[in-house]
Formats: structure tokens, sequence, C-alpha cells
């Protein structure tokens, strides 16, 4: 895996960059997520990343459950991920 942070040239925000490579791909559709820390990444805020992939919807909230990284009560499935032209709701909450 690849990753580098920097800035956005045009707005000015912090950038982040992961790059797979095909073994990257395969363990991350076995089931086998990835995480790693910004915390030592120049320009972004230190967080906790859990990258995971999956064939269905439920096969990724599985990951996610199993890792203890949420509750099942804590997942869900973002709709607006799907249609390219509704976008995500703000850092502010906002929808």
């Amino acid at each position: 895996m690849v990753k580098f942070s920097g800035t956005n040239s045009g707005s000015g925000g912090p950038v982040l960059g992961i790059g797979f490579s095909r073994e990257n791909c395969d363990r991350l559709l076995e089931g086998i997520p990835i995480t790693f820390s910004t915390d030592s990444m120049a320009g972004l805020p230190a967080l906790e990343l859990l990258l995971f992939a999956g064939e269905t919807d439920d096969e990724m909230a599985a990951t996610m459950i199993g890792t203890g990284a949420v509750t099942p009560e804590q997942v869900h499935e973002d709709k607006s991920l799907a249609d390219p032209h509704i976008r995500p709701a703000d850092s502010k909450g906002a929808n």
C-alpha cells in the first residue's frame, strides 16, 4: 500500500492519497481490513483509518462489526455514495 498526504493546490485543503496493490485488494476482499493512523502524516489530523471491502454491503458491515470498530446498531448504508449527484452531509452535519 502507498499512502501520502499533502495540500490540494486548488483548494488549499489537506489531501490523503491511498493506493492499493493487487495483494491489498485481494486481502480486503477476503475480509481482512487494513488499519493505519494518520498521526505521523503531515497536514492531517490524527485519525485511525479502517479500510475494508466486500462483494456486498452486508459483507462490509460484517467486517466492520467483526473488527469491533462499530456495533451492529451503528452500521448503516449511505445511499448518497451510490449516486454521484448526491453529496454526503458536510462535516457540520447538514444534509
